[in-house]
Parts: structure tokens; C-alpha cells; sequence
């Protein structure tokens, strides 16, 4: 899991076999987005420090 340098977001990822990458607006408790991050296990997601809005996930043989 990892949040948003301004705190608003919160990215979670599912573990096998789905791997799901889940974007919460945690205040207002509600789902933004949910999609499959990867086919193989990922490890970390973290938001990006200078461009508001983009992630990067990492694990097994990626780097998104």
C-alpha cells in the first residue's frame, strides 16, 4: 500500500492469483479505480513524487 505525496489517495495491491490494483479516495472511503497491475506478483506501488497522479508498481520481471 502506498499514499499520495498530498495524502487524498491510497493504492493498494491484491495478492495471487488476481494481483488488483486498487486506487481508494480513503476519506471519502470510495473506490476510483481497480485494475489488474500485473500477471505476475507485484511487490510495491508508490506514487510519484513530481507527477501528481502517476504510480509506479514493481515485482517479479516489471517495472510500471
Amino acid at each position: 500500500m502506498g499514499f499520495s505525496t498530498d495524502g487524498d489517495l491510497l493504492a493498494s495491491l491484491g495478492s495471487s492469483p488476481d494481483f488488483m490494483l486498487t486506487i481508494w479516495d480513503w476519506r471519502d472511503e470510495k473506490i476510483l479505480l481497480r485494475s489488474k497491475a500485473s500477471s505476475q506478483e507485484v511487490f510495491k506501488v508508490s506514487f510519484s513524487k513530481d507527477l501528481k497522479g502517476h504510480l509506479t508498481t514493481s515485482g517479479i520481471g516489471h517495472i510500471k
